[in-house]
C-alpha cells in the first residue's frame, strides 16, 4: 500500500495540480505533475522534499467500481515500488489518470508505461 505520506488526499491539493501542472501522456496512462512550488502557496506548507501521487479512474475505464478500485490498487502498487526503490526525485505532485485499458492488460504493462511517461515528465531518477 502507498504510504499515507506520499498520497495526494485534499481536494484543494488536487486542484492546485490539475491547475499549475503539466499533462504527460502515455499508452494507458495520463499524467499531471506539478514541480512543487512553496512560495507559490506559503499556507499549506509545502516542502521541495513532499512526493505526492493520486491516482484517478473514471467510469469510462469500467462501470464496476470492483474493477475501477482494482486499477487503482495496481496503479498504487506501481507507485509504491517506484518510491521504495527511491527513483523518484521529490518535490513533486503527480496525479495519475488511467485511460480505459484493453481487456486483460498485465501489471507489468502498466508498469511500463508508468515508468516511460515519468521519464518523459523529468520525474524518474536517471542511473
Amino acid at each position: 500500500m502507498l504510504l499515507s505520506a506520499n498520497r495526494l488526499k485534499r481536494k484543494r491539493d488536487f486542484d492546485i495540480t490539475y491547475t499549475n501542472g503539466r499533462f504527460f501522456r502515455g499508452e494507458n496512462i495520463t499524467l499531471k505533475v506539478w514541480k512543487v512550488d512553496p512560495g507559490a502557496f506559503p499556507k499549506r506548507g509545502f516542502s521541495l522534499s513532499d512526493l505526492k501521487v493520486g491516482v484517478v479512474v473514471g467510469k469510462k475505464v469500467d462501470k464496476r467500481a470492483v474493477r475501477r478500485n482494482r486499477v487503482k490498487r495496481l496503479v498504487r502498487e506501481v507507485f509504491r515500488l517506484i518510491i521504495k526503490a527511491d527513483s523518484l526525485r521529490s518535490g513533486f505532485f503527480i496525479i495519475c489518470m488511467v485511460r480505459p485499458l484493453p481487456e486483460g492488460v498485465e501489471y507489468v504493462t502498466i508498469e511500463k508505461d508508468i515508468r516511460r511517461t515519468l521519464k518523459k515528465a523529468g520525474v524518474l531518477k536517471t542511473r
